[in-house]
């Protein structure tokens, strides 16, 4: 199932940073809804069923003149079946039916996702729901290495912080926060 969302949020940019993971949430609580599967998030915008992709999401907004957004596209792919994965993606992904979940007709799950998507984005300010995306967390208390920029190092996952940035930690000791990027959770770690 692919659906993209436009969301015209009255809130302030730095708000609007919220978005894909506010989305996360949604996705994953209407997966487990309609379905029974339960997911974890992958911080900052992938859902994993066992250590596989299931979902994964996108979010990209165009600010106004005042820095606001005027309007955020948020994109939701989730793997109903694994009928046309080509050979490479068959090792990393996974789908609902091959999850052990209910069979689940995209319509279904469309009506939940943006039911729930329109739910948490009412959760902005308060930022409620990010207790449930801690909570979600597949890389909270593991190593992971950050992806991109031609700076690709392990790093230990400490938390994830009230804007939704994920806080890491150095094997030398030093912590910092990481506002977007691209992690990995697989190879070799030694």
């Amino acid at each position: 199932m692919y659906v993209s969302v436009v969301l015209r949020p009255q809130i302030p940019a730095e708000q609007s940073l919220l978005i894909t993971s506010a989305a996360a949430v949604a996705a994953a609580r209407a997966i487990e809804r309609v379905s029974g599967v339960e997911v974890k998030i992958k911080w900052v915008n992938d859902l994993y069923f066992t250590g596989k992709k299931l979902c994964g999401i996108l979010s990209e907004a165009s600010l106004g003149a005042d820095g606001r957004p005027e309007f955020i596209i948020v994109g939701i792919g989730v793997n109903l079946t694994r009928e046309s994965f080509p050979p490479q993606l068959q090792e990393i992904t996974t789908s609902i039916l091959e999850s052990g979940g209910r069979p689940v007709t995209p319509q279904v799950l469309l009506e939940e996702t943006v039911r729930e998507l329109l739910g948490v984005c009412g959760q902005l300010e308060e930022r409620s729901f990010l207790s449930e995306y801690r909570a979600r967390s597949c890389v909270i208390g593991k190593q992971v290495r950050l992806v991109g920029g031609g700076n690709d190092r392990m790093v230990y996952a400490l938390g994830i912080d009230d804007n939704a940035h994920l806080v890491v930690q150095s094997p030398k000791g030093e912590c910092f926060t990481v506002g977007s990027g691209e992690i990995s959770i697989k190879g070799d770690w030694r």
